[in-house]
């Protein structure tokens, strides 16, 4: 939590950095564990009433190494630090959804993606996974950023059903579908096309 560091990035730092494998006193072989484990261990402490006990037993080593002085602001409850992780690993769930999402439709609908998201930042944003960079420090930071991934989200999937209704629209209408962009994104016509319906110039989108 002192790190801002989400589950995954924290099982990542076990296995990249030698001062956390030190701190935990691992061997320098051992390969770390995975993420998940950090979230089933929170629970086994919050189910079995151990949550003063855990804090304590590690205030208790803190103060010994002179890391935490007597009386000092250092929140050490258990409610906090729950908190506080959940919230990092919410915020990495919240983006990564919309970049999994921008993803899928990349590789489904190249020439639509490039035509609607040509906005900025969309691009440094979601070119790589949410969980390879670091979280803001400041509440007011991570705030923003939430906000940024529920309005990326919600935009992505107006346009997406904006250009299915365009779609059924011109089906209703019995016109050709040459709009390539909403073709690729239906995903009865995928199937079609997967199974070689159609002249080669309409599978090809008239190239």
């Amino acid at each position: 939590m002192a790190e801002n560091l989400t589950d995954r990035q924290a099982a990542e730092a076990v296995r990249d950095r030698l001062s956390w494998a030190y701190a935990l006193g691992l061997e320098l072989t051992d390969t770390g564990f995975d993420f998940t484990v950090l979230s089933q261990f929170r629970t086994r402490v919050v189910e079995h009433h151990l949550k003063e006990k855990v804090l304590d037993l590690l205030l208790e080593r803190l103060t010994e190494q002179g890391l935490v002085g007597a009386g000092g602001k250092q929140r050490t409850d258990s409610t906090h630090i729950v908190s506080a992780v959940r919230g990092l690993n919410r915020l990495e769930l919240a983006g990564e959804s919309v970049r999994a999402a921008v993803e899928a439709l990349t590789v489904a609908a190249p020439h639509w993606v490039a035509g609607v998201l040509d906005v900025p930042g969309w691009s440094h944003r979601y070119d790589t996974r949410i969980d390879t960079w670091r979280m803001p420090s400041s509440t007011t930071k991570r705030d923003q950023l939430a906000l940024t991934y529920a309005r990326n989200g919600f935009a992505l999937l107006s346009a997406v059903y904006s250009a299915l209704r365009t779609l059924a629209a011109r089906a209703a209408r019995g016109a050709d579908p040459a709009h390539r962009a909403a073709a690729e994104l239906h995903p009865h016509r995928r199937t079609r096309r997967s199974r070689g319906g159609g002249p080669p110039d309409q599978d090809r989108g008239g190239r």
